[in-house]
Protein backbone atom coordinates (compact mmCIF):
# COMPACT_ATOMS: atom_id res chain seq x y z
CA UNK A 1 0.00 0.00 0.00
CA UNK A 2 1.62 3.14 -1.15
CA UNK A 3 0.40 6.52 0.33
CA UNK A 4 1.80 10.13 1.28
CA UNK A 5 1.46 10.75 5.21
CA UNK A 6 1.19 13.88 6.50
CA UNK A 7 2.67 14.77 10.35
CA UNK A 8 0.25 15.65 12.73
CA UNK A 9 -2.82 13.89 13.62
CA UNK A 10 -3.10 10.43 15.29
CA UNK A 11 -3.27 6.56 13.91
CA UNK A 12 -4.68 4.10 15.13
CA UNK A 13 -6.09 0.25 14.26
CA UNK A 14 -9.06 -0.89 13.83
CA UNK A 15 -8.19 -4.40 15.45
CA UNK A 16 -11.76 -6.12 14.50
CA UNK A 17 -11.98 -3.89 11.07
CA UNK A 18 -9.25 -4.83 9.87
CA UNK A 19 -7.98 -1.69 8.90
CA UNK A 20 -5.21 0.86 10.12
CA UNK A 21 -7.01 4.62 10.12
CA UNK A 22 -5.58 8.07 10.91
CA UNK A 23 -7.59 11.06 11.94
CA UNK A 24 -6.53 14.74 11.19
CA UNK A 25 -6.37 17.47 13.85
CA UNK A 26 -9.44 18.76 11.73
CA UNK A 27 -11.20 15.71 12.09
CA UNK A 28 -10.99 13.65 9.25
CA UNK A 29 -10.36 10.37 9.20
CA UNK A 30 -9.22 8.08 6.71
CA UNK A 31 -8.92 4.13 6.71
CA UNK A 32 -6.44 1.89 5.44
CA UNK A 33 -7.88 -1.68 4.52
CA UNK A 34 -5.68 -4.70 5.18
CA UNK A 35 -5.97 -7.00 2.37
CA UNK A 36 -5.27 -9.88 4.71
CA UNK A 37 -8.19 -11.45 6.30
CA UNK A 38 -8.79 -11.80 9.84
CA UNK A 39 -5.55 -9.82 9.93
CA UNK A 40 -6.10 -8.01 13.70
CA UNK A 41 -3.88 -5.06 13.32
CA UNK A 42 -2.52 -3.66 16.65
CA UNK A 43 0.45 -2.11 17.99
CA UNK A 44 1.38 0.44 15.50
CA UNK A 45 4.86 2.84 15.03
CA UNK A 46 6.27 4.87 12.86
CA UNK A 47 9.75 4.07 11.50
CA UNK A 48 12.26 6.07 10.67
CA UNK A 49 11.49 6.63 6.64
CA UNK A 50 8.16 7.50 7.80
CA UNK A 51 6.05 4.48 6.87
CA UNK A 52 3.52 3.26 9.60
CA UNK A 53 3.99 0.07 10.57
CA UNK A 54 1.62 -2.24 12.85
CA UNK A 55 1.94 -5.69 14.13
CA UNK A 56 -0.85 -8.72 13.08
CA UNK A 57 -2.50 -10.92 15.19
CA UNK A 58 -1.75 -13.51 12.41
CA UNK A 59 2.20 -13.04 13.50
CA UNK A 60 3.63 -10.83 10.66
CA UNK A 61 3.76 -6.96 10.14
CA UNK A 62 2.39 -4.75 8.22
CA UNK A 63 3.69 -1.37 6.66
CA UNK A 64 2.07 1.57 4.67
CA UNK A 65 4.81 3.32 2.83
CA UNK A 66 4.66 7.08 3.25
Amino acid sequence: MSRQFRAGGCWFTEWAGNRIGHVTSGGVVTAHPLPTPDAEPHGLTIGPDGAVRAALEIGSLVRLAS
